[in-house]
């Protein structure tokens, strides 16, 4: 396993303080990756699209221990600093994550899918993953439990692409 792909971590962040750390990241020359999805906020009666990350208070960073001191003292939002168990693993779902940003598909839900049912998703960017659908919302996005950072990421795709795997 080569350099890079061992030294990714996922790191904790005080509340909102993810594209500050992407920046500093960024001046320090330090791979990173912090997902984002837009959004269409009401400012005073004026509508703004925004980039929200997709998992707040979590940034990705490829980084060893002499990048981390250097960067670690120039900043105050760290809280935990995680090394995964298999970072291969995390950087196959952080791929389908970003394709899945891309991509944007539409969902189409079956009437058979329900909350805690096990399901894989059979084709496009995010095959082969597995999640747990916890909640559907307004018939149009299912929840899906993905294990890199134990978090819940909201997928938008049509149901023919999920197959129910085991129940709840």
């Amino acid at each position: 396993m080569s350099v890079i792909l061992r030294n990714w971590k996922v790191l904790r962040l005080k509340p909102r303080t993810e594209k500050a750390l992407a920046d500093l990241f960024d001046a320090c020359g330090i791979p990173r990756y912090l997902p984002v999805r837009t959004a269409t906020r009401t400012y005073a009666s004026k509508r703004k699209t925004v980039e929200l990350p997709l998992f707040p208070g979590y940034v990705f960073a490829a980084f060893d221990d002499d990048q981390r001191r250097e960067f670690l003292p120039r900043q105050n939002y760290i809280l935990r600093i995680i090394t995964p168990i298999a970072p291969i693993r995390m950087l196959r779902q952080l791929v389908a994550v970003r394709q899945m940003l891309r991509e944007k598909p539409d969902f189409n839900p079956k009437g058979e899918l329900k909350a805690g049912q096990l399901v894989r998703v059979k084709s496009g960017p995010m095959r082969d993953m597995y999640g747990r659908i916890t909640r559907i919302q307004s018939r149009t996005q299912v929840m899906l439990h993905l294990d890199f950072i134990g978090k819940d990421i909201p997928v938008t795709m049509p149901g023919a692409l999920l197959e129910i795997v085991g129940g709840q």
